[in-house]
């Protein structure tokens, strides 16, 4: 009996490794970066010293407007009464509002 000698050889990959990693690249482009946002004044007040020129105050007693507009002193530094006006949620819509009601000026 003749036997033939057959030489066995492990089967290779069709694949290469290089092809089954890369992946197509999609087309990256740059963010830019974010704008810094812009400060706006939204009140511009004339004088910077508060003068108490109304009798009562043209508010509802009792309220949190009131609460606000009885912080207004003769000769009070602005920026003080925006300090103290915003510990309870007040600020310059609330001087703007005893500006337009006349129970304050700016001085």
């Amino acid at each position: 009996m003749a036997t033939a000698s057959v030489e066995i050889l492990p089967l290779k990959n069709t694949k290469s490794k290089a092809s089954a990693k890369a992946k197509p690249k999609a087309n990256l482009k740059a963010v830019p970066k974010p704008a810094a946002k812009k400060s706006t004044v939204r009140h511009n007040f004339e004088g910077n010293t508060i003068k108490v020129i109304g009798e009562e105050m043209p508010v509802r007693k009792g309220s949190r407007r009131a609460e606000i507009f009885a912080l207004f002193k003769d000769d009070m530094p602005l920026n003080e009464f925006l300090v103290a006006a915003r510990k309870i949620r007040g600020g310059a819509p609330d001087v703007q509002i005893a500006l337009d009601k006349k129970f304050i000026e700016l001085v």
